[in-house]
Protein backbone atom coordinates (compact mmCIF):
# COMPACT_ATOMS: atom_id res chain seq x y z
CA UNK A 1 0.00 0.00 0.00
CA UNK A 2 0.93 3.50 -0.62
CA UNK A 3 0.21 6.16 1.58
CA UNK A 4 -1.33 9.27 0.98
CA UNK A 5 1.28 11.62 1.12
CA UNK A 6 3.26 9.90 -1.57
CA UNK A 7 0.53 9.27 -3.55
CA UNK A 8 -0.27 12.73 -4.20
CA UNK A 9 3.49 13.60 -4.59
CA UNK A 10 4.04 10.99 -7.03
CA UNK A 11 0.42 12.49 -8.87
CA UNK A 12 2.00 16.07 -8.80
CA UNK A 13 5.19 14.46 -10.42
CA UNK A 14 3.39 12.54 -13.33
CA UNK A 15 1.44 15.34 -13.97
CA UNK A 16 4.30 17.92 -13.90
CA UNK A 17 6.24 15.58 -16.28
CA UNK A 18 2.89 15.43 -18.48
CA UNK A 19 3.24 19.04 -18.81
CA UNK A 20 6.93 18.98 -19.41
CA UNK A 21 6.29 16.47 -22.40
CA UNK A 22 3.29 18.58 -23.75
CA UNK A 23 5.79 21.71 -23.52
CA UNK A 24 8.78 20.32 -25.19
CA UNK A 25 6.24 19.36 -27.87
CA UNK A 26 4.78 22.31 -28.64
CA UNK A 27 8.14 23.84 -28.77
CA UNK A 28 8.85 21.88 -31.52
CA UNK A 29 6.23 22.56 -33.32
CA UNK A 30 7.08 25.71 -33.24
CA UNK A 31 10.10 25.80 -34.57
CA UNK A 32 9.02 23.78 -36.98
CA UNK A 33 6.61 25.94 -38.43
CA UNK A 34 8.82 29.66 -37.66
CA UNK A 35 11.19 27.75 -40.10
CA UNK A 36 8.08 27.07 -42.98
CA UNK A 37 7.28 30.73 -42.71
CA UNK A 38 10.52 31.68 -43.27
CA UNK A 39 10.99 29.60 -46.32
CA UNK A 40 7.48 30.63 -47.29
CA UNK A 41 8.57 34.51 -46.78
CA UNK A 42 11.63 33.67 -48.52
CA UNK A 43 9.89 32.53 -51.90
CA UNK A 44 7.43 34.86 -52.23
CA UNK A 45 10.44 37.91 -52.02
CA UNK A 46 12.31 35.80 -54.37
Amino acid sequence: MIDPATCRELNRSLTTLKDSLNKRDLLRRIKDLEGKLKQLEAARAA
